[in-house]
């Protein structure tokens, strides 16, 4: 993966940064990229390791969003709350001019194509459904793409992409 614009960026602003409340972006932003570096492929080949890593990497971002979001997150510590409840919660929460409507109908394909990526060895209209996550994130995308190579780069681009459009959202306490 092509980091090294973010990088330079990045540094830079932790450089020139003033308030602690922008340091803490660029510290949450700098986190987010090593679990990308970390967990996504450098080569998307397959695209069920890409879906499901990035799966695995937004569904730990949201629920991090959703705890900044909440007055009293240790109210559901130890709670079962999966994936789809806790994107329904966060909906129900949200101020619809706070978080883009596009993030979540994203969020639910991404989930969409865990399941059907973990649960069969061949899924039917897995290709549709890549293609149909793809555009959607492409025609809201909020920054530079980030070079990945392989048949499913456009796939884990836009993962990278949403991954780090839920760590600019965090709110900062």
């Amino acid at each position: 993966m092509d980091f090294e614009k973010m990088d330079a960026a990045l540094a830079a602003a932790e450089e020139y940064t003033k308030t602690d409340e922008f340091k803490h972006v660029v510290k949450t932003m700098l986190m987010t990229k090593l679990e990308i570096e970390r967990f996504m492929p450098a080569n998307a080949d397959d695209p069920r390791y890409v879906i499901v890593s990035g799966h695995l990497l937004i569904e730990k971002l949201f629920e991090e969003f959703v705890r900044s979001n909440l007055k009293r997150p240790e109210m559901i510590d130890g709670k079962e709350i999966n994936y789809r409840q806790l994107v329904a919660f966060a909906q129900a929460m949200q101020a619809e001019d706070v978080v883009m409507p596009w993030m979540y109908k994203a969020m639910k394909i991404l989930a969409l194509l865990r399941d059907l990526y973990a649960h069969n060895l061949t899924p039917d209209n897995g290709e549709k459904q890549i293609n149909k996550f793809i555009t959607l994130v492409n025609q809201n995308r909020t920054c530079e793409k980030v070079a990945i190579e392989g048949e499913y780069e456009e796939l884990a681009s836009a993962i990278v992409n949403l991954c780090l459009l839920l760590s600019g959202l965090l709110k900062r306490s």
